[in-house]
């Protein structure tokens, strides 16, 4: 399986369908729960090594009745640890995959849009980052408009369907020429299983298109468009 690399989980897939998006957020709520209630451990625990430091038979009832309920009165009892190996809020990545067609790209009341747009709210503000595979950029029952339109990057692999490059050229207002932006995905494209990059919100107009991760190619008519060291 392809996700083998990933090490996704099999608890960690849902099947796309017009209860997807309600099931994902829960999922991320959960997240952001359990990181509040292991903060709140936390924080409770160098409470009690403070008050261990002291003497706990001074304490009121209440706040030993507590500190028990939380286990800090076992023996060897240690300081409460992340369940991932960093300890920072979750980073949760929400990939979409082979989707088309299904009720969650066709169907609005699936809440796909919506939850595009908002996602660095839910649960919060915890937040997601959602990546979307997708065969076709514009289609019937494929990605909606308002979804493209919220896309910070895009990775375009080779299209034989050279409506579907057009489409993307002129949907996204890009600063080139067409034939410049057919020349950058040829050059990219000549490279195998390599893609096209597109940031759409760069710092810089140099660093808006890239061959992969690590090369960037700068069309001519952006050439005297740096504003690095501006």
């Amino acid at each position: 399986m392809i996700w083998d690399i990933c090490d996704i989980q099999e608890e960690d897939t849902i099947e796309p369908d017009i209860n997807s998006i309600k099931k994902v957020i829960k999922m991320i709520e959960n997240e952001k729960a359990e990181w509040d209630e292991f903060l709140d451990k936390k924080k409770k625990y160098e409470m009690f090594m403070k008050d261990k430091d002291g003497s706990l038979q001074n304490l009121n009832a209440k706040r030993l009745l507590n500190y028990y309920n939380l286990g800090f009165l076992e023996p060897n009892v240690t300081k409460p640890e992340w369940k991932y190996p960093v300890e920072q809020p979750p980073r949760v990545a929400v990939v979409i995959d082979d989707a088309m067609g299904t009720e969650l790209l066709s169907r609005r009341t699936a809440g796909l849009i919506n939850f595009c747009i908002k996602h660095r709210h839910i649960a919060d503000g915890l937040g997601c980052s959602v990546f979307m595979l997708v065969q076709s950029y514009k289609a019937d029952g494929g990605v909606n408009r308002a979804i493209r339109e919220n896309t910070t990057h895009l990775l375009l692999f080779k299209v034989n369907d050279i409506n579907q490059i057009k489409a993307i050229k002129e949907e996204s207002d890009l600063p080139v020429t067409d034939e410049e932006f057919e020349d950058m995905c040829s050059y990219a494209h000549a490279k195998p299983f390599n893609f096209l990059m597109l940031d759409f919100a760069p710092k810089c107009e140099t660093k808006r298109f890239r061959s992969g991760f690590d090369e960037y190619i700068i069309p001519p008519s952006l050439k005297d468009k740096c504003s690095c060291k501006k």
